[in-house]
């Protein structure tokens, strides 16, 4: 028990949160009163009623997260390296660098995806609830 007890502000700082959906409120104050061993589902995703819009909702923060970054791997060694090959045809290769700047943050997004959509299968059924949580 001691161990939940540390918990307790940040859940009260969770619970502050304007972002939070109203249906996380009620589940997150109910979880608070009966402290069982295990998180809820409402405290992975505060701001998402339904487990199941997670893996959605993650990939398109995650893919508009990382393209600047893939966008900026992709794109400035083509200058640095390729400037030649860049004056010579630009638009083929800034083609190239966008495909390859989107195709890699769609790799990374639907991990992510994948990742956090199997978690949140999963941790209902580890944690006794069943599969009718949130769903």
């Amino acid at each position: 028990m001691s161990a939940i007890i540390p918990i307790l502000p940040l859940l009260t700082y969770v619970l502050c949160d304007e972002d939070l959906h109203p249906g996380n409120v009620t589940a997150l104050q109910a979880w608070r009163a009966a402290l069982p061993p295990h998180g809820p589902c409402s405290g992975s995703h505060p701001h998402i009623a339904r487990c199941a819009f997670v893996p959605i909702e993650r990939f398109f923060v995650v893919f508009r997260w990382t393209l600047p970054i893939y966008g900026a791997l992709h794109v400035v060694p083509m200058l640095l390296f390729k400037r030649k090959a860049v004056a010579h045809a630009p638009r083929p290769m800034l083609l190239r660098a966008g495909y390859g700047s989107i195709r890699s943050a769609v790799f990374l997004a639907v991990f992510v995806a994948i990742y956090q959509g199997t978690f949140s299968i999963f941790y209902p059924l580890i944690a006794g609830y069943g599969l009718y949580v949130n769903w």
